[in-house]
């Protein structure tokens, strides 16, 4: 090789070495300023785990003491000798727009208190690290009918406002990018303000999100099946009228994932 055209080789392979080498300076830094810690509870975690969106295996173990058996139409608790595909005594005489819930456990204990800390303004790695638990315990079931786009439930604009964080959003983006499909935050729209449904008894629920949601890309969706993120699910009353306007807009089907399912009304 003539002296000019090693030159030539050591120019055009410049630019990838320095990009490497940024890139590895950029991943040091970070891992410097932002050391990889339990997104629970904030304990240090080895070395060998980089990704800051893990939690330890204490946590994992108390997160996962509530998942057991959960019925397939609704998500509630039910025996190991029960068909989850059947309904249960929660929603057998319920009627859901969507067709099943898929969620990692009941909101209680350790569950309840990681979904309450994702709802922060600054824990985006927490609502992360909890849809990448769930898609690990339940992949087979996010997996079972092909999604075509994951859509989060919305905040309304004013509440926005005080709150900076939809873990709703941060959910659908986990795990639209693992089931390798388009996350849609404009499609679903809440369109009205809603009183807080824990603060309403069961039975007026559905009364108050009763047309609180509009679809605002009808296009998006003709046929689709959807999966409806949310973090927490009681009722099913804020899920069903998602769902309702969703199908009345063209959507084929809808898929429900919830971190937690609140077994208290």
């Amino acid at each position: 090789m003539t002296p000019h055209s090693e030159s030539q080789t050591l120019r055009s392979r410049l630019p990838a070495a320095v990009s490497g080498a940024m890139r590895e300076f950029g991943r040091c830094a970070v891992d410097f300023l932002y050391p990889c810690h339990c997104a629970v509870c904030q304990t240090a975690l080895p070395e060998s785990l980089t990704c800051r969106a893990e939690i330890c295996e204490g946590c994992r173990r108390e997160l996962l003491s509530t998942a057991g058996v959960a019925c397939d139409r609704c998500g509630a608790p039910i025996g190991p000798y029960v068909d989850p595909s059947g309904g249960c005594n929660f929603c057998v005489r319920q009627k859901f727009a969507f067709e099943r819930v898929i969620r990692l456990g009941i909101y209680e204990d350790q569950l309840r208190q990681a979904c309450l800390g994702a709802k922060g303004g600054r824990q985006q790695a927490l609502a992360a690290a909890l849809a990448e638990l769930q898609w690990e315990r339940r992949v087979e079931a996010f997996r079972d009918t092909p999604i075509d786009v994951v859509v989060p439930v919305p905040h309304f604009w004013l509440q926005r406002l005080s709150r900076l964080h939809n873990p709703a959003e941060t959910l659908a983006g986990v795990w639209a990018h693992n089931l390798r499909v388009r996350k849609s935050d404009h499609i679903l729209v809440k369109a009205k303000w809603t009183k807080p449904q824990r603060s309403l008894p069961a039975d007026r629920r559905r009364e108050n999100v009763r047309k609180a949601f509009k679809v605002g890309r009808r296009e998006e969706i003709q046929g689709a099946t959807v999966l409806l993120v949310d973090d927490i699910m009681t009722t099913g009353a804020t899920a069903h009228e998602a769902a309702r306007v969703l199908k009345q807009a063209g959507a084929g089907r809808v898929i429900t994932a919830v971190v937690a399912r609140a077994m208290r009304n």
